[in-house]
Formats: structure tokens, sequence, C-alpha cells
């Protein structure tokens, strides 16, 4: 600096009252401000003198200190030094926060420089202390830092409260001292910001929000309320009658008259399906309210190409009971055939089966009377009823292994009746068809001596098969047929109870020995051996009829009668039929024939593996997961089989769902997640026994407070969520429920133990269970007043605003989406000033490309994961008051994920979610006027420039409407 520069500088100061701080020395040369000499002696040298040495240390003002309400203990200065152009550093004292006024009793920035001698005022302020004197919701603390008047609610006249102008969750919007924040000469309290017809000022009158338009959430705008429906916009239901105000408008019930009973009609509007249901009911106004009639969207149960569809299966839903109801589906008959037989039929999901309804047709209106409400569906009866038909009963006990031994007659006769031997042509076929390991006997009969071709049973089905062929049979002699059949018994000695045991035997004409037939009948029954019996010809009817049939019925075999020998191959193929419905080679509970096909109650066909006891490889055997079911007909002769399916064999996940069947308590269900809420059902119900709800705190908790328990025992098992901050926005953790839980059912405790993730979509990506968790337990638990303690670990003023009873609104987006957001964008600081990455994000650009990158990515504060859980939190909670968590989840997991950003956003536009997402990324919280500012505790940290915030603001914004997007 040059010479004539200080002296100005010097000078300026000096008049204005600095005093000059320094000293004066004698020295040697010329040095500090004195630039050196030009002079020189005459031999050329610089000359040398003594000359004085002034320093200058500084210029300081005077500034005389003035305290109002400072702590008698406190010792403070009266007058302190400052340097010209320094900023002042004024006395703090803990749990007090200062403001500044001049000697004229103007307010002033106490950030600031000093150009003068002056003097200050300075007036403590106690953070603890609550008191409001004009009762405008603004302790007096807070209305000292903003300027607003201590006396008086509306400071700017404006129509709008201090307090409801300085909490605005919105930034920038509405400023407590001008009355016409944006200029654009409308007041603010004329003003109507959430665009719901009723102006900023009536909503205060009405106690509504002036953010949300519908602040009750029944689907009613505050404006159509008030104006229109003359209901309370505060209150679901406004006469009381258990039925909420929109759908009393909705089904034509005036709201403001209470009912003691709904005569109701309902159709939901259905846009995608070519039925339309409806139903007739009387309900009381609660279980009115219930009433719904959702599409029962399962394309695996009933799927488009079944037998008879006409439009998809309805769940209709109400609760508690009723006397009776009329159930109606509306269908298009132009595609339909004339003989079409429009019916309803009831899915009975416990039994797994479809019962037909007595339904009346007018018009293309079907109808049925029910009792009780269940999943329903229309189907043409004479094409359904097409693919299933009644059969011969038999023994529905399954077996192992079968052994079997081929009585057949070689007498002369055959020459006649079987010239061909296809007999034994039918046998071989038979034999082929049978499992490897079964058992084969070939014997045959003609004189009174039969031929026993295998001494034993063998498992070699060629050495069978030689023995069924000229070489052994020549068609001559009588016949003797029921020596035979006592004679094969000896191949069965060695079968145990897990076989099959079962005779084939052919005979064309009578025997000689008739007088044996009940010892055959006899020993049958004692070995439990089948006895299938063939009748060969036209000519022995009567005979078959008293000497064959008797040997099945009454060993619970079967009995065929044909004239000609070209059909015995369709006897013995029925034979075997038999064989593989009661042989269960692979040991899984199916029998063989079944697993080669069996219809479904829909009419599809499933095939399994009869090689392979698990044919998808889930852990669960075929048979436990397909059942038989019989049908039988009242005189238990004939039998309908239909499969009953639990879960399907042939798919590792049955309904999609991302749970293994063998895990999924609902594997035919399509809903994310199924044990998991299964278990929370669970938590829930032991939340209920520990918690005996008597008193309720509304106060502290938005619902029950059993619900708080059941996130609240979530929460604690990451040691993150269990801090002062968290013990302030979500509650104290209940380590008493936590022991209960697990000394109640220590598995359910082990579970939620481990369970850090569950699925947040059809794709299986994921969220954080207890990041949700710890998020629902700041959505329920109400901060307050009480709570200001935990928070003075990150600021006292954020404590004074907690005592100042802060919206909920405010705390509850912190403990969610806002708190991560702050988070995240304090991670991008991070990056610069901790993992010292050589990044540039001073400008609005290139805050934007990083933290839109680091949003979402596992390696920063909000991730995917942590996406998701805030979203689902925040839609979660919006329906807890009336329903339990399980059913909320149910409902959610099963459809509502599929528009959870819709639902986030409500009635929110771009604009207006950007007012309240900047209302958190700019750094300053909530009071940021008249020359006070303090950050968010979460962006303390670092300081963020305007631009940098709304970059922050952007990216949060861009992301959820990009979303919402993708679910139109």
């Amino acid at each position: 600096m040059k010479r004539q520069e200080i002296a100005n500088y010097i000078k300026k100061h000096i008049d204005n009252g600095a005093k000059l701080q320094g000293y004066i020395t004698v020295g040697y040369g010329l040095k500090d401000m004195y630039e050196p000499s030009e002079s020189s002696y005459l031999n050329g040298k610089k000359q040398i003198r003594y000359v004085p040495l002034i320093k200058i240390t500084g210029l300081t003002y005077d500034v005389e200190l003035e305290y109002i309400n400072a702590p008698t203990q406190a010792e403070l200065p009266k007058i302190i030094q400052v340097n010209a152009v320094d900023k002042i550093k004024l006395p703090e004292i803990k749990d007090y926060i200062s403001v500044y006024y001049d000697d004229n009793n103007k307010r002033i920035d106490g950030d600031f420089t000093v150009e003068k001698n002056m003097k200050i005022i300075v007036k403590f302020l106690n953070l603890n202390d609550t008191t409001d004197t004009d009762s405008d919701g603004l302790v007096d603390v807070l209305e000292e830092l903003v300027g607003t008047s201590l006396t008086d609610k509306d400071t700017d006249s404006d129509g709008l409260s201090d307090s409801f102008e300085v909490f605005a969750p919105v930034y920038n919007v509405f400023n407590p001292l001008i009355a016409d924040t944006d200029s654009n000469g409308i007041n603010d309290g004329d003003e109507d910001y959430d665009e719901d017809g009723l102006k900023n000022k009536e909503e205060i009158e009405n106690k509504t929000s002036a953010f949300d338009k519908d602040t009750d959430g029944d689907e009613l705008e505050d404006g159509e309320e008030v104006y229109k429906y003359k209901t309370n916009p505060t209150k679901i239901d406004t006469d009381g009658d258990g039925l909420d105000d929109f759908k009393e408008i909705q089904l034509g019930f005036n709201p403001l008259v209470a009912n003691e009973k709904f005569d109701i009609t309902y159709a939901p509007k259905i846009d995608n399906d070519t039925v339309s249901p409806s139903v007739k009911i009387t309900l009381s106004g609660e279980q009115a309210q219930s009433l719904s009639i959702e599409q029962y969207d399962n394309e695996m149960l009933f799927p488009k190409d079944m037998p008879g569809y006409m439009g998809m299966a309805y769940d209709f839903n109400v609760n508690g009971s009723f006397d009776e109801a009329v159930i109606s589906f509306g269908f298009d008959k132009t595609n339909l055939p004339n003989d079409a037989e429009p019916t309803i039929y009831y899915y009975n999901e416990k039994e797994g089966s479809l019962e037909e309804l007595p339904t009346t047709v007018v018009g293309n209106i079907a109808s049925a009377k029910v009792n009780h409400f269940s999943t329903y569906i229309l189907i043409n009866r004479k094409v359904y009823n097409k693919i299933f038909s009644w059969e011969e009963v038999w023994e529905d006990k399954n077996y192992n292994k079968v052994d079997i031994a081929f009585i057949i007659d070689d007498s002369y006769s055959m020459k006649i009746n079987d010239s061909e031997y296809r007999r034994l042509e039918a046998a071989r076929n038979l034999i082929d068809k049978l499992p490897q390991d079964s058992g084969i006997g070939i014997v045959s009969f003609s004189d009174s001596k039969p031929k026993l071709h295998t001494s034993k049973l063998t498992t070699n089905k060629s050495e069978a098969k030689k023995f069924l062929t000229t070489d052994y049979f020549t068609s001559g002699g009588d016949t003797y047929m029921y020596t035979a059949i006592l004679e094969a018994f000896s191949l069965f000695d060695k079968s145990n109870k897990d076989t099959f045991k079962m005779m084939v035997v052919l005979s064309d004409g009578e025997t000689y020995d008739k007088n044996l037939k009940e010892d055959a009948i006899k020993a049958a029954k004692n070995k439990d051996i089948r006895i299938y019996t063939v009748g060969l010809g036209k000519n022995s009817l009567a005979y078959f009829d008293n000497y064959l049939k008797p040997l099945a019925t009454e060993t619970n075999g079967g009995y065929y009668s044909i004239d000609k020998a070209e059909n015995l191959n369709e006897v013995f193929k029925n034979i075997n039929k038999k064989i593989d419905i009661t042989l269960d080679s692979d040991k899984d509970g199916l029998p063989d024939f079944y697993e080669r096909g069996i219809h479904l109650l829909n009419g599809k066909t499933i095939i399994t593996d009869e090689k392979k006891r698990d044919t998808d490889g889930d852990g669960l055997l075929d048979g436990e997961e397909l059942k038989i079911e019989y049908k039988y007909t009242p005189d238990k002769k004939k039998v309908k089989v239909t499969g009953k399916m639990l879960s399907y064999p042939t798919q590792k996940d049955s309904d999609e769902d991302g749970d293994l069947d063998k895990d999924d308590p609902h594997p035919m269900r399509y809903l994310l997640n199924d044990r998991f809420i299964d278990n929370l059902g669970k938590l829930e119900k032991l939340s209920k026994e520990y918690y005996k709800e008597g008193i309720v705190f509304f106060d502290k908790y938005t619902v029950s407070k059993n619900k708080w328990y059941v996130f609240m025992f979530l929460r604690q098992f990451n040691p993150s969520y269990i801090s002062n901050k968290w013990s302030g926005t979500g509650g104290n953790i209940d380590t008493k429920f936590v022991d209960y839980v697990k000394s109640q059912d220590e598995e359910l405790y082990k579970y939620f133990a481990t369970k850090k993730e569950i699925y947040a979509n059809k794709q299986f990506e994921t969220l954080d269970v207890y990041h949700m968790a710890a998020t629902m337990t700041g959505l329920i638990y109400n901060t307050d007043s009480l709570d200001a303690p935990y928070f003075k670990e990150n600021s006292n003023f954020f404590s004074a605003l907690i005592k100042s009873n802060t919206p909920q609104g405010i705390v509850n987006n912190l403990s969610g989406w806002a708190g991560d957001l702050q988070t995240l964008m304090r991670d991008l600081k991070d990056r610069i000033y901790i993992k010292k990455e050589a990044i540039d994000i001073s400008t609005y650009e290139n805050f934007y490309f990083y933290l839109k990158n680091m949003l979402l990515s596992k390696k920063y504060s909000f991730s995917k994961e942590d996406m998701y859980a805030d979203i689902d939190a925040y839609n979660i909670n919006n329906k807890l008051k009336k329903k339990s968590i399980k059913e909320v989840f149910e409902k959610h997991y099963s459809e509502g994920y599929k528009k959870r950003f819709t639902n986030f956003l409500g009635t929110k536009n771009k604009d207006k979610l950007r007012d309240e997402v900047y209302f958190y990324t700019y750094q300053y919280c909530i009071i940021k006027m008249n020359n006070f500012n303090t950050k968010w505790p979460l962006l303390g940290k670092y300081n963020y420039k305007t631009k940098q915030s709304k970059a922050a603001r952007d990216v949060f914004v861009d992301f959820i409407i990009a979303q919402r997007e993708k679910e139109k």
C-alpha cells in the first residue's frame, strides 16, 4: 500500500473517532511506511541515517455495551475494542440467544462491521422461556428474533397470524412483516396458496391447511366442503353416522343428516373389463364405509383363456356380517352364443373350489343372493362344465409300487374268441406302461394245472413279456380259472403294505372249478389284492355276471365285458389308468396318472413330473402344492376329480411376488412381502396385548399407540435410530416392549432382527425396513415442547422452535425425505472437505450434476432403499387411522406401491412441490428475516449458496415428478 493511501485510511478512521494503536522507536535505515531515500553521498553510496520507526498495530473503535435480561451470574464487558472494519464478536451465554439494537433502539444485525465508536444494546433471550404474550403460537423469544409484535397476533395485518407465516412449510412465500409478500397486489391472507377454493385467511378461520386441498382426507376439497356441501372440512364424517362425507355424496346420501342404516346400490367404475360388478345391500354407516368391490387380479387362478371365461373375478368386501345382499354382473351379450348360461360362481379359497350360485339372468344382468362376501366370477356354465366328467369311483389311497399278476385264459375256446392273440399284445402294452420297479407275474390256465411262467414276481419287463407270446400260449384245453387264481396268490408272498397288489384275470367262458369262487375272493381280501376281471365274448354274459364280476366288486377291483378281442387294448389302457391313479411312484403325494395331467378348478390342465418328487425344486413336494379333490354323486358310484392348487408345483414362486412358495403364507395371492406382512400382524397383536389402550393421547400419537409400538420395535434394531434426535422426533425406545416380544415369540423376534429389507416393487428392488420404521415413528409421534431437550445437541435455537410447537408436518418431513435430502447435501460437501475429492460444485449445474448422481446410490445417505422407505412410510401413515397395520400393508404391497409417487404428491403440482422442498434445502431454518438466520441442524456443518440449495431442490423434485409420470 502506498504511503498516501495508508495516510488517508488512518485519517478517515481517526476522524470517525478511532484510536491509533502502535508505537515509535529509533531504528536504522528506512522502513515501514517510509520509502527509501533517493539521496546519495558524493561517492555514490546510499545515505544511511537513523530515522524514527513508527509501528501502527491497529485502528480501534470503542463499542459500549448495554445489556437487557442478562443473567445475573454472567460476567459481561461494558466496553470492547473492535478493529476498524472487523466484525463484532459479542458475548454468548448458554441457553440464551441475543438480539441487538443501536442507541436509537433500532434493530441491527449481529453480523456487522464496526466503523465508528458506538453503543450497542444487547438483549438476551432465554431459549427456555415459552411465554407467548399475544397467544399467536409464536413464543416471545421467536417474535423478538423475527421482529414481529409481541402484542399483535398479526403484525402486518394481512389476515394471517404471525405464527402461520413464520412456520409455513414453504420457502419465502409468507413474510409476517409484509402484507403482500410476493408484491402481486393481493394481500397474503386473500390469496389461495393450495388452490382449494378457500383464501389463506379462510383456511385459518376454518382450521384447515393452506397447503393441502383436502385437510381431512375425505376426497373433498376444503372449498367444496365449506361452500358447496356445507360439510366440516376438518372432519371426515360431518354427521357422525360412520360414513364419510365423500361416500355419502357418492352414494346419494346427505352428509349433514345422520343415518342409522343405508340402503346402498354400489357399482364401482370399471374401465378395463368385459363385466361390471355391483351390489345392493343394507348396512350401518361403519360397514358402508368399508364396502368395496375390487378386481381380483390373479391371472394364474382365473386366466382369460379358462373355459367359459366372461370377465375378471371380483372381491366383494365389508366389515362385519349382514343378512343378505344381491350381487350382480353386467355383461356384453354381443359375442355370447344363444345357448350361453351366464352363472355367478363363488371362489371358496379355503377349499380351493368354485361353487356355483343360483343365478338369475335378466337381459344382460346376472344376479345372485349371498349372505357373506368373498370372491365371485361370472362364467358361462355351459362351456365350463364340459371340461369335467364323471368317472367310476376307486380307492384314493396312494401306493409307492405295484405288483401285478396276469392270469390269462389259454383254453381251446380262445382259438375262436382271440385267434390273433390280441390278449397277449394288450398285456405286453400294459407292462410297457408300468413303473420300472413293478413286480410282474405271468400265469396261463387251461387244464386243471395252471402254468406259473414266473415262479416269482419279476421287475424285468423283457423277461415278463417273453412269456406273453405264442411260444407259451397255444389255446388248447379246458378252463380252470379259480385254480389259477389260487395258485397265483403265492407270487405276492413278499409284497408289502405300501405296494398296490392286483391281478388281471381274462377269460372267455365258463370255468370247471366254480366251487372255488368264494375261496378265491376270501384269499384276495386277506392278501389285500385287487382283482380286475375281463370277460371276452358275447355268449357267456350271464356267466361273467355271476363269476367274473363278483371277483372284481368284492375285492375293490374292476370288471369289464367286451365282445371282440380288438377292444382289449382299450380295456387294458383303462386298467393301466387305475394303476396310475393308485400308484405314486415318486412318493410325492400325487398319483402318477394325475401327474400326467389334471384339470384345475379353472378348467386348465397342469402336468408335473411323475418321476420327480419336487418338480419345480422349491422345497415342497408336488403333493404339498397340489391336492386331489373328489366330488361324488349321491350314490357314491361316480366321482368328478379336480386339482386343488395350493401353489404351482411347476413354479417356485407361484404368485410371482418374490417369496418362494415354501416361505409364502399365501402362495397363490400376489402380495409383495407376504410373510413379512403376516408377521407384522403377529407383532401388532402382541402390541395390543402389551398396551391395553385406555385414554388415547392424541397429543402424542396420531394413531393408536399400539401401532407406534410396532414401528418402534423395528426401528430399534438399527442403532442409528436410537439417538436423542430420534427420541425427540419418534419417541423413546420402550425396551420393556422389546423384551416382551422376545419372551412371547422368540422366533418372531429373530425374524425381525434380521429382516433388514423387503421388496419395493415387482422388479424386486428393496427398501430399508428399519429406515421405514424410524420414519413411521416420526410420523406417528407428535413432537412437542416436552421433547425440546433432545434437540439441544443440534442447536439451542432448534430446541426453541420445538418448544414453540413447530408444525408437526415439518418434524415429520425431517424424519423422512427432507432429513435424508439434507444429509445428502452434507455428503456432497464432505466429498470435498473430508474426502478431499477434486470436484467443483460452485455452480448450479455442477451441484445438480453431482447430487443427482449421488441420489439413490448406496454409497450415500439417500439410497434408493431409503427413498422407497420414506415414500412408503408417508403413504402408509396416511391410511393407518382406520385400518390395522396388516390391512394397510396388504393393500399397499398388492396395489398401492404401483402409485407410490402419485400418492406421495397428492394434489401438489410441480411448483408447489418446489416451494415445499426448497423450504428444507435452503440452509436457514424457518426463521430467515430481519437479519437473523440459523441453519437447519443437518446443514449446519457447511455453508450453501442459494444456487446450491436450488440445485438440491430440483434434483429431488425432478426425480419425484419423473417417477409420477412413469406411473401414469
